[in-house]
């Protein structure tokens, strides 16, 4: 009797680690600090306007959105997936990430229909305001010294361009605290070395950057993150907590993956490959190959665990997602989307504000917090009965809007009748309705201006 008593009284004790009791203490103390939003929450990228809509969208009025996502991203996983993904993280923090906030982290989706619309560049702003310091010799950054994972399935990304984005913006913010930019520190003998460019290449060192060349080698790279991050001394970002995972692009692989799927539909060709791959086995003697080979045949389960990877890094690391899409198709919101209600009104053209249909595979659709779109702006063609003459007047005119650089953004409205009640008109409320702006320049990257909306 004492036996089954003691055995009952055992079952009845929960079992917590440091790392979870530790996370509820710092989710209760910023809970009392704030009846709102936590301050993580409200500068989570320290872009505002895209922070603003990811404020919307994980706040606690708008989960409706958020549960449909959740929900519909459950259902297209697996059910191990699934529960690890709602499992707390066993290990604390490269610094672990403890959840700070009971929300789970964000994933933004930024998708424009051409390439040099602007996508890269606001991951390169993104990644440069995590990588910089809080402040430089004065002039107050607003950095978040930390690191960032890129992966770059486009093989584009530009360190050079990377180091003018953190540049511009060490200038910008020195500009508008009217403190002279510290090229030069001089010593008693009047000479002395640059100290900005240290502190820009420090930064770029924690920029961690992974290439791989199909949908199997991004899962592979995904799963190797933590190993890399957590077990590595061969990078410098040990004592820094990661930032964001930036994934440009989701789109990278879609034409090669749908080919393949449509070549495996074939019939007899899984089986052949299914032959070839037991025939390699025997002839190599390891058991592993035919497990290996199989993994590889089943191309259709790769975004399933590709997402299910990314849900369990923001788990461990308490980071956010960013990655881009290729939407080339435009699919206009629905007639109700263009009504005056919309907060889009002010500058809805007929049928709605346009939004573009990104190529991404089930269940990628489900997985964004958020979705927005970016549009470089662009320039207005030539009457059909101008001249020559009126032709070359204009040239310089319109060489001068090219180089302005002006890129337009928007909140996607695809699958806004599974939004949150409430979510339109938070929307409606925000500066610029959820739209915004900013510029794409030789010298970096922009927000802001006088021709905002």
């Amino acid at each position: 009797m004492s036996a089954e008593q003691g055995a009952r009284l055992l079952s009845e004790i929960e079992g917590r680690n440091l790392a979870e009791i530790l996370r509820d203490v710092r989710a209760i103390n910023n809970a009392a600090q704030s009846n709102d939003d936590t301050e993580s929450n409200a500068c989570r990228l320290g872009v505002k306007p895209l922070d603003d809509l990811l404020r919307i969208f994980q706040s606690p009025p708008a989960l409706g959105h958020t549960q449909h996502v959740a929900a519909r991203t459950a259902a297209a996983l697996p059910a191990a997936s699934v529960q690890a993904d709602n499992a707390p993280p066993s290990t604390p923090s490269i610094r672990h990430g403890t959840k700070t906030t009971p929300t789970r982290p964000p994933v933004l989706e930024i998708t424009s229909s051409a390439s040099g619309n602007g996508a890269t560049s606001l991951l390169y702003y993104i990644t440069a305001l995590a990588i910089l310091p809080p402040s430089f010799d004065g002039i107050t950054l607003d950095g978040k010294n930390s690191a960032v994972v890129f992966l770059d399935t486009d093989y584009r990304f530009d360190a050079v361009r990377l180091h003018d984005v953190a540049m511009g913006i060490v200038r910008d913010k020195a500009s508008a605290q009217h403190v002279p930019l510290p090229y030069y520190h001089h010593d008693d003998d009047g000479q002395g070395p640059d100290q900005l460019e240290p502190m820009l290449h420090e930064a770029l060192r924690h920029v961690h950057i992974f290439r791989p060349q199909s949908s199997h080698a991004l899962l592979a790279a995904i799963k190797a993150i933590p190993s890399y991050l957590l077990h590595s001394t061969d990078h410098p970002s040990s004592h820094r907590a990661l930032h964001a995972i930036l994934l440009d692009s989701a789109s990278a692989f879609y034409w090669q993956d749908r080919r393949e799927a449509d070549v495996l539909r074939i019939p007899g060709v899984r089986e052949e490959r299914e032959r070839t791959a037991r025939t390699t086995d025997t002839g190599t003697g390891d058991p592993s190959t035919t497990k290996e080979e199989d993994e590889e045949i089943n191309i259709t389960q790769v975004p399933r665990e590709t997402i299910a990877s990314l849900r369990h890094l923001q788990t461990i690391f308490d980071c956010a997602i960013v990655y881009t899409t290729w939407g080339l198709q435009r699919a206009w919101p629905s007639s109700s989307s263009s009504s005056s209600t919309s907060p889009y009104s002010y500058q809805s053209p007929p049928g709605g504000i346009p939004s573009f249909r990104p190529h991404l595979p089930f269940p990628w659709p489900a997985f964004a917090t958020c979705r927005v779109v970016v549009q470089r702006d662009p320039v207005r063609p030539f009457a059909p009965q101008m001249t020559l003459k009126e032709a070359m007047e204009e040239a310089g005119m319109r060489q001068g809007v090219v180089a302005k650089g002006r890129v337009s953004g928007w909140l996607d409205l695809r699958g806004r009748e599974e939004w949150g009640y409430g979510v339109e008109e938070r929307v409606r409320r925000l500066d610029g309705r959820g739209a915004f702006r900013f510029y794409v320049t030789e010298r970096g990257v922009t927000f802001g201006g006088d021709d905002m909306v």
